[in-house]
């Protein structure tokens, strides 16, 4: 029982955490720190703390030099999905 709410909890958190990213940030969108804050900041007073928790749920990623954001692309559905 434990663990089914453990489990229930953290898709919601994804779920929530998927619908702010949505609201916020445009796929294919890369922003600097400051903008992500900005794009954030109407949904959250700590936007580092949201930040974080995208990042831990690999929704938005680091670009490879480091000083921007991007979010992850969905992963495509199977072929006859």
């Amino acid at each position: 029982a434990l663990r089914e709410q453990i489990v229930t909890l953290r898709d919601e958190r994804v779920a929530l955490l998927e619908f702010v990213l949505a609201k916020a940030v445009p796929l294919g969108a890369v922003l600097d720190e400051r903008a992500l804050g900005a794009a954030l900041s109407p949904f959250t007073n700590d936007v580092a703390a949201l930040r974080r928790y995208l990042v831990d749920h690999e929704l938005l990623e680091r670009t490879p030099t480091g000083s921007e954001y991007a979010r992850v692309a969905p992963p495509e559905a199977p072929a006859g999905a």
